[in-house]
């Protein structure tokens, strides 16, 4: 199997290893049969620290494993409520799964804090599994929950949202009650309550897990900071067009790792902008072009600054440099793609230092018309044509006169 630059989950419950550089894909199963089954489409993606990559290995198998510098094992959330693991470096020759029990509705998110794998479904029930026991019930989110995001790998901070569901954090090792619950927002000019649906998550790097953005079905990014209100302390509107001021659902936000100020957000319309924080409305600083249609999710390159990519209905995979606003990369899935995650195999693609860079379009090179030069002797294929005699206006007075019949007969009217 060629090298993974990013792995894609499809409502057809295959996972795709994407690899950039040949904009080819391989296709892994994730059960025994290898069968396309939408019952088990993948509905969440996230990566297993080395350290408990290690420990749960050495428990099933009496050689000893030692950790990798980089996550070798890779979650998968199905529709059916089971949770896979694989190793993403060889994954048809691993495979292991626990069912979650508990609550309604798909997976909305999860992690792992040391052996605990974390999960949440619609219904909004936060379970834990410890190893390959049965899961429990950790703490209820409350109905309608969309999203639920980790800090950072291995770390007990989660945050959850969704549909009349407000933004709230929680610590899982103690989740009697959540940390963080925020408020809704103050009504309108017209004294009439403000709805609210969180549509995508994502803490802010380098600060401590307090500022939090939210995207919401409103057209709105909302920012938190859980040291200051618990209302919103700045509104970000995502406008498709400045001089009507119409607003679409947001599906999708990330804020990039390497630059805490700037965050990049989605709609249903295909529209994707990149965002400044730093003011009082935040500012737009690039707009980018290609998706069609509802965009399922976008995310930065964890250590490859100004690289993202986008995956959506249309079932492309797109891959953006922040300095360009068309992508520098398209690959066609087959299937729809659910969610998407980024390896480190993506780092040696996109280093300047290696000759293996991003594939771009080839330049077309423009082919010279051929010229005929009548001095040049003929050759000897065409002498039938030069031992051709030339027609005169004699010859084209002897040919008899063509008369032309219409195709189409007008009925005759009887009188």
């Amino acid at each position: 199997m060629e090298y993974t630059h990013i792995f894609v989950g499809t409502d057809t419950g295959l996972l795709k290893g994407v690899n950039i550089t040949s904009k080819s894909f391989t296709n892994i199963a994730t059960d025994e049969h290898g069968l396309v089954n939408k019952e088990r489409a993948i509905d969440a993606l996230f990566f297993e620290p080395s350290s408990q990559a290690a420990l749960a290995d050495s428990s099933t198998s009496s050689s000893t494993s030692t950790a990798a510098s980089s996550p070798s094992k890779i979650r998968l959330c199905l529709r059916n409520r089971d949770v896979v693991r694989l190793d993403m470096k060889d994954p048809s020759q691993y495979f292991s799964r626990v069912i979650v029990d508990g609550g309604d509705g798909k997976f909305v998110g999860g992690g792992i804090v040391d052996t605990l794998t974390v999960t949440c479904v619609e219904s909004g029930e936060i379970c834990g599994n410890e190893g390959l026991q049965k899961s429990k019930i950790i703490c209820t989110a409350g109905q309608n929950v969309t999203k639920m995001v980790q800090s950072e790998p291995n770390f007990p901070i989660f945050a959850t949202g969704g549909r009349e569901n407000h933004l709230k954090i929680w610590d899982v090792l103690n989740p009697k009650q959540p940390i963080f619950t925020a408020k809704n927002l103050s009504d309108d000019k017209l004294r009439l309550r403000v709805p609210n649906w969180i549509k995508d998550i994502s803490f802010r790097p380098k600060t401590d897990s307090k500022i939090v953005l939210t995207a919401t079905a409103y057209g709105q990014v909302h920012v938190y900071d859980t040291r200051a209100n618990r209302r919103p302390v700045m509104f970000v509107n995502f406008w498709v067009d400045d001089k009507s001021k119409d607003a679409m659902p947001l599906t999708s936000l990330d804020l990039n790792p390497q630059n805490e100020f700037e965050f990049i957000a989605s709609n249903t319309h295909g529209n994707v902008r990149l965002f400044d924080v730093r003011g009082t409305k935040g500012l737009v600083r690039k707009a980018f072009t290609g998706n069609a249609g509802t965009v399922k999710q976008i995310s930065f390159h964890p250590t490859v600054a100004g690289h993202f990519a986008t995956c959506g209905m249309d079932r492309i995979l797109r891959f953006y440099e922040v300095t360009q606003k068309e992508p520098i990369s398209e690959i066609y899935m087959k299937s729809q793609p659910t969610c998407f995650l980024f390896t480190d195999e993506v780092v040696r693609a996109w280093q300047p230092e290696q000759e293996v860079v991003l594939p771009e379009e080839k330049k077309r090179v423009k082919r010279r018309k051929p010229t005929l030069n009548l001095d040049d002797n003929v050759p000897e294929s065409d002498s039938v044509w030069t031992e051709m005699s030339a027609l005169t206006e004699d010859d084209l007075e002897d040919e008899p006169e063509l008369q032309l019949v219409s195709l189409s007969k007008k009925k005759r009217v009887k009188t």
